[in-house]
């Protein structure tokens, strides 16, 4: 029975001293208190001198602890609007923020996509100045395949001139050669016929 309206004492006891109002209360007294703690706390003075010192101050209840008391309870009812305000200055923050970093992705993008077209672009540049460069060397191999075909003409009607000369001259060869020969065959009928002759006369004689 004692156990249970002891826990629960304590139980009412800590939820009061974790309640905000009690928390600015405590705050604000210890802040305008200090002096006096160090005071009580530190001085090497007597106690009673002390005391006497503290309590003695002019407007001790109103300074020290009616003052806490207020300010602490006015920190406590401020303290949600406080709270408030300063979600209000974040949340607004966090929108500058998101905004801010909306604006970098989307210029981020925007350059990307610059980016990509430029490099589009300058593959399709690429391609065509390739595609020119394929062409401009097939029209080379062409006008070189041309001009052989023309030397190769050219040396195939050398070529036949050359033929054609070298029948003319065949046959120049040849005809010169039956010249020759019936010019021989002339010379052998006259030397033939003239060794006849001169082997006969003798005998007519």
């Amino acid at each position: 029975m004692r156990d249970g309206l002891l826990d629960s004492t304590k139980q009412a006891i800590s939820e009061r001293i974790k309640s905000p109002l009690w928390g600015f209360i405590i705050l604000t007294w210890v802040w305008f208190n200090w002096p006096n703690l160090a005071m009580l706390f530190m001085s090497d003075a007597p106690v009673k001198f002390r005391i006497d010192y503290i309590l003695l101050q002019e407007d001790f209840y109103l300074l020290f602890v009616v003052r806490p008391i207020a300010i602490g309870c006015l920190l406590a009812i401020a303290s949600p609007y406080i709270n408030l305000l300063l979600s209000k200055a974040h949340e607004w923050a966090d929108d500058k923020h998101s905004k801010v970093v909306a604006k970098i992705k989307k210029r981020q993008l925007k350059d990307a996509i610059a980016f990509a077209k430029i490099q589009v672009e300058a593959d399709r540049a690429k391609e065509i100045i390739n595609h020119e460069i394929d062409i401009d060397k097939k029209i080379k191999e062409g006008k070189l395949k041309q001009e052989q075909l023309k030397q190769e003409q050219l040396n195939t009607e050398s070529l036949k001139e050359e033929i054609e000369q070298m029948k003319r001259e065949l046959e120049t060869l040849a005809e010169t050669k039956g010249n020759i020969r019936r010019a021989r065959d002339k010379y052998v009928s006259d030397a033939k016929r003239y060794h006849f002759d001169v082997a006969v006369m003798p005998l007519i004689s």
